[in-house]
């Protein structure tokens, strides 16, 4: 501990010193000094006369110290230290309170950049202290990737990292974990072949709770246009292995990701409410990269840009019984506590994506503090349904002037059901398969008479379970005048989601 008190003596004694020297770029040395000051003030007035006032202030400090260098053609080494300093003040209608918080960091990075091969070690050293916290967090993280991309052959990924979470004085938190993800990917057309590993192993020193976990999943994809482009098919089967193991169980808890079929968003424009919407597919909500946008923008250029709408993130699931109580939603930055805080959460759940109930939160809204946990964590009352999705709105206008604020991309969703570790067994295995098949076929051109059917049947071990969802349906539209078209669609669902087996027929004109 007396190691880490001197270092960041010493960082701040480098940035102060060189606080003096004049703003200057030189041999890949730079140093960035940000002072910013907002200052928002809003007052309203309702329909009765009552008036409100609301003021907001920020004062902000981000000293930024880099180097950067290139060791040959291919590899580069970059290096470098930060001190941010926010003060909020806030006056509303319930008073007065200020808000004061720092964060300090070293990183350095060594990276390989090559056409076939690529890869790097990364370190991450940040703590962030809080007014009237106890104590400060501290985040270290060593991270080491490779990447080999060779023409013809399969693409294979594979990532490596050990953190540890704590608080100096080592009695809220001291989590350590090692994780491993691994990818290959192989395509030879029309077929695509992926394999994913996804391996941690936390430990928590507080509640001595130490788990193991090891998810894989094997999927083959065919896509591909016949008869002429009339008919598109596609077919894909996922064959999947999940192990968890509780090795300490402590006084814990213990978490399983449960692995939705399919990822879906909105954006709520009127006449749309929570309640009464449809979500549309959105594949990059659960592919499982923790780093590519999704499309969803959560910064505040949208409300600055008239667009303050509800935004669903949502995910569907094969059945009625796969229970959860934790939703995960990533971004792509970290958000200081003043920011994060500003978000508010609801929950909802549905059978159909069209009727939407309420799920109440259980606790409060948590954003990961630490740099390599940029995801809300949001706990609900345990549910089962075949739709769940959790909604808020972009960030309000004036709570920042920070460009780096402007645009937060949501990356991910995840669920998870979260119990005591006391009360799971300590091994479990489930295994299973998913296989999805899609085909449309163009029957009749003239009056653009489409048939679609599309099937889907899911496998589990442990507990056994078998669902399976069977739509057939066609449809036709013909302009009988330049003004007058009619449409026509009839459909048959037949599905068991664990409940037994369901039945529908829908026809509209």
């Amino acid at each position: 501990m007396r190691g880490a008190v001197s270092l960041w003596r010493f960082l701040a004694a480098a940035i102060g010193l060189l606080a003096f020297v004049p703003l200057a770029r030189g041999d890949g040395l730079s140093l960035y000094l940000e002072p910013s000051f907002a200052l928002s003030h809003v007052e309203t007035k309702d329909q009765l006369g009552f008036a409100t006032e609301q003021e907001f202030k920020l004062f902000t400090q981000n000293y930024r110290l880099n180097f950067d260098r290139s060791i040959g053609p291919a590899l580069s080494l970059s290096a470098g230290a930060l001190y941010e300093s926010r003060r909020t003040w806030t006056t509303d209608l319930y008073g007065s309170n200020t808000l004061d918080g720092n964060i300090r960091g070293l990183f350095a990075r060594l990276t390989l950049g090559m056409p076939v091969l690529s890869g790097g070690v990364s370190y991450d050293l940040n703590s962030q202290q809080t007014a009237n916290a106890p104590a400060a967090l501290v985040n270290q993280n060593l991270t080491g990737y490779v990447g080999w991309l060779p023409w013809g052959l399969p693409e294979v990924n594979l990532r490596v990292n050990y953190s540890k979470q704590y608080d100096t004085t080592r009695t809220a938190q001291d989590l350590s974990t090692w994780t491993a993800l691994g990818s290959v990917r192989y395509i030879v057309n029309p077929f695509e072949l992926r394999y994913y590993l996804q391996w941690a192993l936390p430990k928590d020193a507080i509640t001595g709770t130490e788990a193991s976990a090891l998810d894989q999943s094997l999927q083959g994809i065919y896509s591909q246009r016949l008869f002429e482009g009339r008919s598109a098919v596609y077919v894909s089967l996922t064959l999947r292995n999940q192990m968890l193991k509780t090795l300490a169980a402590g006084s814990g808890t213990i978490s399983q990701q449960q692995h939705p079929v399919a990822g879906l968003s909105l954006v709520e424009i009127f006449p749309n409410i929570p309640t009464l919407d449809t979500l549309l597919p959105n594949p990059a909500l659960i592919d499982g990269n923790l780093v590519a946008s999704a499309s969803l923008d959560l910064g505040f250029a949208p409300t600055a840009a008239g667009d303050d709408h509800r935004r669903d993130m949502g995910m569907e699931f094969a059945d009625l019984v796969t229970p959860v109580n934790s939703i995960q939603v990533w971004v792509d930055r970290t958000l200081p506590p003043e920011l994060s805080i500003t978000y508010t959460w609801e929950a909802f759940q549905s059978d159909d994506n069209k009727t939407w109930t309420p799920v109440s939160i259980t606790g409060p809204v948590v954003f990961g503090p630490f740099q390599n946990q940029n995801r809300f964590e949001i706990p609900i009352r345990q549910t089962q349904a075949r739709y769940i999705k959790v909604v808020t709105q972009p960030m309000r206008v004036g709570l920042t002037v920070d460009n780096a604020y402007a645009n937060v991309f949501v990356t991910e969703i995840q669920a998870f059901l979260v119990r005591p570790a006391d009360s799971v067994p300590l091994q479990q295995a489930t295994s299973g398969f998913l296989l999805n098949a899609n085909a449309s076929t163009l029957l009749w051109r003239a009056p653009n008479l489409s048939w679609d059917i599309t099937g889907m049947v899911e496998r589990r071990t442990s507990p056994g379970l078998t669902t399976w969802n069977l739509v057939n349906t066609l449809t036709a539209n013909q302009w009988l005048s330049r003004t007058l078209q009619v449409n026509e669609r009839i459909a048959r669902q037949d599905s068991d989601q664990g409940l037994g087996h369901i039945g529908q027929t829908d026809w509209t004109l």
